[in-house]
């Protein structure tokens, strides 16, 4: 994912709920800036560094924040792809 950066960045975040602290308001993650989602992005983006592509990266979010943590459309997507 490294090499996906900045545009795999965004698309990542946008893909993701604003779940984390101080984000009501706020449709996903890349539009709220909080000091709990600024956490959250700096966390996701370290472990981007060594992940295998997109799918071990949001295994790693379903795994760490559950499900809630990405967009209504994402878990239909993730559904879809984990379910074959």
């Amino acid at each position: 994912m490294s090499n996906a950066m900045p545009m795999g960045q965004s698309m990542l975040f946008q893909a993701l709920s604003a779940f984390p602290q101080g984000c009501k308001g706020h449709r996903t993650l890349g539009k709220c800036n909080s000091p709990a989602a600024q956490a959250v992005k700096s966390e996701i983006l370290q472990y981007a560094q060594t992940a295998s592509g997109p799918r071990a990266i949001f295994d790693f979010v379903v795994n760490k924040w559950g499900m809630k943590a990405l967009t209504p459309e994402a878990q239909r997507i993730r559904g879809m792809r984990t379910s074959k």
